[in-house]
């Protein structure tokens, strides 16, 4: 006899399998197509980076910092750019360079709301991390 009532077990199961198809293909596609990103770094969310561009990112920041506190005689008033080559000549950071030892260049923007915030940017030849803008160098 048939069960004109509702689903049957067998139409239950082939729904829940072409819905999980459906969210598996789905998360596939924007995961591929670079909607979803994996990684969180400095703010923005980026592709997920090597440790080295990280260290740079890290040891940009601090670099920073330490020329903040040494060599700025006023206090930032809304935000500055500090470029990494400053960094380098004062002796804050070593010059940067990926895992191919190939120069990379950077800056930091220093902004001023309350209290400092610190965005590193980087560029490589491989890699330029989120946000970074030419026409800062």
């Amino acid at each position: 006899m048939n069960n004109k009532n509702g689903w049957g077990l067998q139409s239950e199961i082939i729904f829940i399998c072409v819905f999980i198809f459906c969210l598996i293909s789905s998360i596939i596609l924007i995961t591929v197509l670079g909607l979803y990103k994996k990684n969180n770094v400095n703010g923005n969310t980026d592709i997920v980076i090597s440790s080295v561009y990280k260290n740079m990112l890290n040891d940009l920041e601090k670099g920073a910092k330490k020329y903040i506190k040494n060599d700025m005689d006023d206090i930032v008033k809304k935000s500055i750019i500090i470029n990494s080559k400053v960094l380098e000549s004062k002796g804050y950071i070593n010059k940067l360079v990926d895992d191919n030892n190939k120069a990379c260049e950077g800056y930091v923007e220093v902004t001023n709301d309350m209290f400092l915030k610190y965005n590193p940017y980087v560029k490589c030849k491989d890699f330029i991390s989120n946000g970074y803008n030419n026409n800062v160098e």
